[in-house]
């Protein structure tokens, strides 16, 4: 890791994790390597901090803990019918790292198209154009390219939380952004593979999109694409509105299983497009078609 950043909490606290991990797999040489950057004394100041936290709370680790943890007990109070128990994100995130199904972006990529297929819902996610064999008929939908006519004419498998969102938390993106990370650190193949987080959508979109965050107004109401009402500018991108429900349900999931940063506004943002714009039924089956082939849920479907 460069610099000064290595001393950052977050830094050390991912080091000391997964030395400790490396150690657990019986992966010594790798293990001593994560704490070569920590040389002489400082090495001391990294033991004690990883007991503090270890006290503190028990850290996750992106393989496999040696023991599941415990199921949550059911709630005493209240008794009323219209309770809801709290989301279980312990078992929740345990599964999702753990699970022996899709654990790459390229096997996610495999499954996504036959799922959709399989389902009779062969529409991109923002345009709702219909398409077959990744190929979208752009007439079924009225949009119209901007600039890239060949990537608008073919679909691609975005993810609606990008990849470097939760990549820029990690050491692995200091040293060969995604394509290093994508082969070094399992926390984030599964993350960048996680089929709840991916979506058929045109591939002018999909880039010209890039890694920018949902907003819910970009001023002056400019469309790019035809009759796709989608809106890209200044960094931003303002999403459909029958889109936002979902959208909000996915980065929520991610940010509790894979740490995907978010501010206090996103948060209530994203809470609110998710209480707004409830899962159609199309969308509820879509989302339990990838929870079957994956082995875990996202529970703001449920």
């Amino acid at each position: 890791m460069r610099g000064w950043r290595k001393w950052h909490w977050k830094a050390i606290k991912r080091n000391v994790l997964k030395f400790i991990e490396l150690r657990k797999l019986g992966r010594n040489t790798e293990a001593t390597q994560v704490l070569k950057t920590y040389k002489g004394a400082a090495f001391w100041l990294v033991v004690p901090l990883y007991i503090i936290l270890w006290f503190v709370g028990s850290p996750q680790s992106c393989t496999s803990p040696t023991t599941k943890p415990p199921v949550a007990s059911s709630p005493s109070e209240p008794t009323t019918d219209s309770y809801v128990p709290p989301i279980d994100w312990t078992n929740i995130r345990y599964t999702a790292l753990n699970r022996t199904k899709i654990k790459s972006f390229s096997s996610a990529k495999r499954k996504l198209y036959p799922l959709y297929a399989d389902l009779g819902l062969q529409t991109t996610f923002y345009c709702n154009c219909n398409y077959r064999n990744k190929t979208p008929d752009l007439s079924s939908c009225g949009v119209v390219p901007k600039k890239n006519v060949k990537r608008m004419n073919r679909t691609e498998a975005e993810h609606i939380v990008p990849a470097s969102l939760i990549g820029h938390t990690l050491e692995c993106w200091d040293n060969g952004g995604r394509k290093n990370c994508g082969k070094v650190d399992p926390f984030f193949k599964r993350a960048e593979g996680d089929l709840h987080n991916l979506v058929p959508a045109l591939g002018e979109i999909n880039g010209n999109r890039s890694n920018y965050p949902p907003v819910e107004n970009i001023p002056g109401e400019v469309r790019n694409y035809g009759n796709c009402d989608v809106e890209i500018s200044r960094k931003k991108f303002e999403p459909p509105a029958d889109k936002r429900g979902d959208i909000g349900r996915i980065y929520l999931y991610m940010a509790k299983v894979y740490n995907a940063p978010l501010t206090s506004n996103q948060i209530e943002m994203f809470t609110r497009w998710n209480e707004n714009d409830p899962p159609t039924r199309n969308e509820i089956a879509i989302h339990e078609a990838k929870a079957k082939i994956q082995g875990n849920r996202n529970p703001y479907y449920n």
